[in-house]
């Protein structure tokens, strides 16, 4: 079908939108006797070579750094010939874009440019050529900076209000109201006393959910303001606004509203005793004062119950430090009795005084930004639980975590060993990072029980870990050869561990102890159950409930001790050194290469002295160990302490060691 010829017109505007060979369009022709324009509907019929865009063509695309956009020029009609499509920056018709390492990408009609930057603000234009037809459309492109989270510039605080009365609440926002896109105000209160539940987590009640913050002024109230109306007790407690944007996320402030009695009654009381009102007759008072002399009769009693049992406390507390030979563990003495001094401050320790939690206002992390999951460990007084913090470490955003926390009854020695485990955490922390550290995250001191943050390792501690590899050997569940490189075992979700597994775990525990040796830390409980193991594998030294900063250490007071990984100074005279570190570490090989064996499993503890020091026994060689990393392990139970290796050289010889593993490993994928 011929195209049809207008005569005396030029077509200004021929169509908008094809579907069909036979469309109905708006056509802007002007006369050429005029100089008006003339709009007229007129059937344009195209050859079945025409081409015509597939969708409706916008003009402007709006982008952040950092993200991606796409520019679809597709196409559609009749046409058989092959479409050929270029694409265009700024008008440059003598540089077509190209696809260059994965910044720009040309698919078929569609350009796609990834990480944008401001300089890739312009006009783009698509060209697509056919032997009968050409089209080309230009889209503008603009490139904003990224928003970054949102920034309360100045958060609700803290307010004391009268009990009917009303309290104001407001959050003050860095950013405009267009770039928030939701915000919240919750509530944290209390039931029965508690802010928490039987899990640990908090009551919340959700006050306000604003989603429309660029409508605002115009149509609702503000939403950065929380008015409390004729409050109650119900009413009390934390108060918390949450901010958050389309780009990265949310930021909290918090503040706590307490909520005072009414003091009308007590004002008409005062008030009726200043205007000389009797309130009663001398014959009504009998009453009253027998229940006053009954009243100061119990308070007698109960005060002198009270210090009879403070001083049965107090003559228990030191009966319970007294010295006697037994053969049972005493933590504040050598395990075996030897000639010794001792002075009257161990023989009679003074009581615990009350446990002051220490504010850091760098390290502390709100409460109620935590949601507590399962418990995934515990101790002798205390637990650790999985937890959601939300923007802790300076990440706004929700991370997994784990926090450690005392039991309900521990007593104030323990609780002055966890503060004191929070402060080393601090120190180590403020040393530098190393990979095989467990991470320190933050700690809630305020409003609660004290809390310690740290990273979460999926796989849990070294020990368990390796116990639960026992099942997966290879071999119908018997050990093999230890020289056997072909040695595998696996974890109960199918991970193979393997002999080189095994020395790479010795070989980053060694790493991390090397980094705080350095340090002039003291571990003073290493163990395999202290080395946490990620789902990556990577293995991280925690615990460092008994950790001491220094080249030497003499305990003096009471605890728990961890007898079967401690260095016979250790154990027999409480002196302590980064080389009674290197024999735990000894004992921690051991672990390892009986997948999380218990050491002198047939000792008793008080055959310990004998075997170790008279008769010089050391544990045998564990079946998955080579004679070579055997000849470590006794190395590091030298006697004196002297004779045994420093971490540095444990790191060079297991590293080369594991060298060796990988080489026998490449050798054997040759020979297959």
């Amino acid at each position: 079908m011929r195209r049809m010829e207008l005569r005396f017109c030029v077509t200004v505007c021929i169509y908008l939108v094809m579907q069909t060979s036979g469309v109905l369009a708006t056509s802007l022709r002007q006369n050429k006797d005029s100089s008006q324009l003339d709009s007229s509907p007129a059937i344009i019929e195209r050859d079945p070579g025409d081409i015509w865009w597939a969708q409706k063509m916008t003009g402007g695309v709006k982008g952040t750094v950092s993200s991606m956009v796409s520019l679809s020029c597709k196409v559609q009609g009749v046409s058989k010939d092959k479409l050929d499509i270029q694409w265009y920056k700024d008008g440059d018709m003598s540089r077509p874009i190209t696809s260059l390492k994965k910044k720009v990408i040309k698919k078929d009609s569609t350009l796609r440019i990834n990480d944008l930057k401001e300089s890739d603000s312009g006009n783009y234009t698509c060209l697509v050529n056919s032997s009968s037809a050409h089209l080309n459309w230009t889209y503008e492109v603009v490139v904003t900076k990224g928003k970054s989270y949102p920034f309360i510039s100045r958060g609700p605080v803290n307010t004391t209000v009268e009990e009917g009365g009303t309290a104001e609440l407001s959050c003050e926002i860095r950013d405009s109201a267009e770039d928030i896109s939701w915000m919240q105000w919750v509530l944290q209160h209390s039931i029965n006393g508690s802010f928490y539940d039987e899990e640990h987590n908090p009551y919340l009640t959700v006050l306000k959910v604003s989603s429309n913050i660029s409508t605002y002024p115009s149509k609702f109230e503000n939403p950065f303001n929380l008015v409390l109306k004729n409050v109650t007790e119900d009413d009390e407690g934390w108060y918390t606004c949450i901010v958050r944007n389309g780009v990265n996320g949310r930021m909290y402030k918090s503040a706590y509203v307490n909520v005072s009695s009414n003091l009308s009654d007590l004002v008409k009381t005062r008030t009726l005793f200043s205007l000389g009102v009797p309130s009663f007759s001398l014959l009504d008072s009998y009453p009253v004062i027998i229940g006053v002399a009954a009243g100061l009769v119990v308070l007698i009693v109960v005060v002198t119950a009270g210090l009879l049992f403070f001083k049965y406390k107090q003559q228990k507390l030191r009966t319970k430090y007294q010295l006697y030979p037994t053969k049972e563990l005493v933590a504040s003495q050598p395990l075996m009795q030897k000639p010794c001094r001792m002075s009257i401050n161990t023989l009679y320790p003074p009581p615990p005084r009350p446990v002051r939690l220490p504010y850091d206002a760098e390290w502390e992390f709100p409460r109620n930004r935590l949601i507590f999951l399962e418990q995934i460990g515990e101790g002798a007084f205390g637990i650790v639980k999985q937890a959601t913090a939300y923007g802790i470490g300076r990440v706004p955003k929700a991370s997994t975590v784990a926090v450690k926390m005392l039991r309900e009854n521990a007593t104030p020695s323990e609780q002055q060993e966890f503060v004191r485990e929070l402060e080393v955490m601090k120190s180590v922390k403020k040393m530098g990072h190393h990979v095989n550290i467990v991470n320190f995250l933050g700690c809630s001191t305020l409003g609660g029980p004290l809390l310690v943050i740290v990273e979460f390792a999926k796989n849990g501690n070294l020990r368990d870990y390796l116990e639960s590899c026992r099942d997966g050997i290879n071999g119908y569940g018997k050990f093999v050869a230890a020289d056997d490189p072909g040695w595998y075992t696996k974890t109960p979700g199918g991970q193979i561990i393997s002999r080189k597994s095994l020395i790479s775990y010795a070989f980053q525990v060694a790493r991390g102890m090397d980094f705080l040796s350095s340090k002039k830390c003291i571990h003073r409980d290493l163990a395999a159950r202290n080395v946490l193991v990620t789902d990556d594998h990577i293995l991280k030294i925690a615990d460092f409930g008994l950790t001491r900063t220094g080249d030497y250490y003499k305990k003096r007071t009471g605890g728990r001790l961890p007898v079967k990984w401690m260095a016979p100074e250790a154990l027999f005279d409480m002196r302590y050194s980064t080389k009674s570190d290197v024999w735990s570490f000894g004992v921690v090989l051991w672990e390892i290469f009986s997948l999380g064996g218990m050491p002198y499993a047939s000792i008793p503890h008080e055959d310990l002295y004998n075997k170790l020091l008279e008769e010089g026994y050391r544990m045998p060689r564990p079946p998955l160990a080579s004679h070579t990393l055997y000849d470590i392990m006794v190395r590091c139970w030298h006697t004196a302490p002297g004779g045994r290796p420093d971490f540095s050289q444990l790191v060079c010889q297991i590293d080369r060691l594991l060298m060796a593993s990988l080489s026998d490993e490449a050798y054997l994928d040759m020979t297959q």
